[in-house]
């Protein structure tokens, strides 16, 4: 962020945005709080309670960033199967602790073994991809029906994985499917560092929730999980046969910014969290 253009840490201004947020939400200017899981509302203080938890598990750097989105998206589906709707506020912060405790016991399961995605779960992947791609700096706008036209045939044969893909984008050429599934192997730091401030931000300002507030918040801890392996399926195209660079990752995380705004990833995401097929992505695109 900057100010008076001089750069200052986002962390110094949360403190004063959540307290504006805060009295906002008590003098109701700025609405409802947005529901916890789908048709269960809760007040803004028990809203923020469930948010802090998972801010806790995005910003734990004693872990990698792949273990902790794990761990989120274990919290949201532990939270999705509670009925907390008449729980009182201290039950509700009994409650998650307790799941909070509970999600880092039961991540290990998809580290044991990683294995790929299912095909349906890899075509359906791959024609987000192309939506992600599209977002990427520099590409050929979409304005008229024929440019649509020619987005949906493009991320049509993407989805079909007939090796090797089309270019879709002046960065994203012609490329044989298997070098998208290679094992990218321990990536520098800088390289990593968009990507974990990504996340980070996010989960500290809550803008993963608040930018789509119809949907619950379960539904959007998932959609922005979605973005890391889809990130690290961009890195393998975009530094195909090449050391990947800070650059690469900059670039790929401001198309990731823009591509979030798409309400159907909502949809796609919990589709693909029900069948446990979200924390799979996760782990296999981190190697």
């Amino acid at each position: 962020m900057s100010v008076g253009g001089r750069r200052s840490p986002v962390a110094e201004h949360l403190a004063g945005l959540k307290h504006l947020i805060g009295d906002a939400s008590e003098r109701g200017a700025i609405g409802p709080a947005p529901p916890i899981v789908r048709r269960t509302r809760r007040g803004w203080e028990d809203f923020h309670r469930i948010a802090e938890a998972i801010e806790r598990m995005l910003t734990d750097r004693q872990l990698p960033l792949v273990r902790r989105l794990v761990h989120a998206l274990r919290f949201a589906s532990l939270l999705d199967e509670c009925k907390c709707k008449r729980l009182g506020p201290e039950a509700v912060a009994e409650l998650v602790g307790v799941l909070e405790q509970a999600a880092r016991e039961g991540a290990s399961q998809w580290f044991a073994q990683r294995e790929p995605p299912s095909k349906g779960t890899a075509r359906l992947f791959r024609r987000l991809g192309a939506h992600f791609i599209r977002c990427f700096p520099g590409g050929r706008p979409t304005r008229t029906l024929v440019d649509q036209w020619r987005a949906f045939r493009l991320g049509a044969h993407l989805a079909r994985g007939a090796s090797p893909l089309p270019a879709v984008h002046p960065r994203f050429p012609e490329i044989n499917l298997d070098e998208l599934e290679r094992p990218l192997g321990a990536l520098r730091g800088d390289v990593l560092t968009p990507l974990d401030r990504l996340f980070e931000t996010h989960a500290a300002s809550k803008r993963y929730a608040l930018s789509l507030p119809r949907h619950s918040l379960v539904d959007n801890v998932r959609r922005l999980a979605l973005a890391f392996p889809m990130a690290l399926w961009m890195l393998r195209w975009l530094a195909s046969g090449r050391e990947s660079e800070a650059d690469d990752m900059v670039q790929i995380v401001v198309a990731v910014e823009r591509g979030l705004a798409l309400p159907a990833l909502v949809r796609a995401s919990g589709f693909l969290a029900a069948s446990g097929e979200l924390e799979r992505l996760i782990a296999w695109y981190a190697r």
